[in-house]
């Protein structure tokens, strides 16, 4: 009886014993795996600032949002205001960001070099080559002679007139200085130059058929020859009745020059989609571009005015 009496107080106390150590391992376990969990936190935390970065970009960045949204919080303006003021701030930031940061003025004023370059060759090119085939032409309507290189200068006009002026480009380019060694500006401005000659020709032929055939017979009869007559008085007041005409073909030639990009030339629309592309901002370099266009233009056409009533005034004398 005294036997079994103690193996239940054995079994009791084993039991109890065993509860103790339960309630003992449970919390101390639950206190290190929160403990783990903190640290975990914050080595994620840490491990999160460290990807981040702490550069000094990052820096100014987070410090230049802060100041806006300080001096936006304590700006008591109008809705009206704030409005046009973001707008203000945004449109020359992205003209600063464009053409001033970026050193964008200087790729528009070496394009707008080219372009000039480019224009003012091709015009004396087309100006001589449409002088010829225009005295060609109007020679043989007017005398019936020079037929063959009448026929060439017919063909030549309808290539040219028929044909797209960056396709003419691009066969003189690829094709004709295929295996040449040559300036890229050198190639646009007899591409061009040969474009505008076709329709300079027809400019100067339509001025010298627009002269009354007594002139002509005035000046034969006064003992002078064809060529002297047409020097000394069908081209002068020919040259008179095209020139607003001319000036128009050179101001169009200016513009077509802007498809001199196709054969990666700099021109002065290439400038602006190199700038296009370094600041993904389509907006100021294209109204650069155009801006700079128009007022080259507008200019130009104020001269030629000018030259117009100069030459009015004097046949008005």
């Amino acid at each position: 009886m005294q036997i079994r009496i103690n193996k239940k107080v054995c079994l009791i106390l084993a039991v109890l014993l065993f509860g103790v150590l339960l309630l003992g391992v449970f919390p101390a376990n639950g206190a290190l795996a929160e403990e783990n969990e903190t640290d975990y936190s914050e080595q994620s935390e840490t491990s999160r600032q460290s990807m981040i970065g702490k550069s000094s970009l990052v820096e100014e960045a987070n410090s230049r949002a802060a100041e806006e949204s300080r001096l936006a919080a304590e700006d008591t303006s109008s809705g009206f205001v704030k409005f046009f003021r973001n707008l203000w701030n945004n449109t020359s930031n992205s003209f600063n960001n464009n053409f001033i940061n970026n050193n964008g003025w200087r790729l528009l004023l070496k394009g707008l070099l080219v372009t000039l370059q480019i224009t003012l060759f091709s015009a004396i090119l087309g100006i001589f080559l449409g002088f010829i085939v225009g005295m060609t032409r109007s020679v043989y309507e007017k005398t019936g002679r020079l037929r063959f290189f009448n026929a060439i200068s017919k063909l030549y006009i309808t290539a040219i007139r028929g044909t797209p002026v960056v396709v003419q480009l691009l066969i003189i380019n690829f094709i004709i200085f295929q295996s040449v060694s040559i300036n890229k500006i050198v190639v646009a401005f007899i591409a061009f130059g040969i474009n505008s000659g076709a329709y300079v020709a027809e400019i100067f032929r339509s001025g010298i058929m627009s002269i009354d055939n007594g002139q002509m017979e005035a000046g034969r009869s006064l003992g002078l020859t064809y060529g002297q007559t047409m020097r000394t008085i069908i081209m002068p007041q020919a040259f008179k009745n095209v020139l607003p005409t001319l000036g128009n073909e050179f101001i169009v030639l200016l513009k077509e020059t802007s498809v001199a990009g196709f054969i990666a030339l700099e021109d002065l629309t290439r400038a602006g989609y190199l700038i296009q592309s370094r600041t993904f901002d389509a907006f100021w370099p294209l109204i650069g571009v155009a801006l700079i266009y128009l007022v080259i233009v507008m200019g130009l056409t104020k001269l030629l005015t000018l030259l117009e009533r100069r030459l009015r005034r004097s046949d008005n004398r």
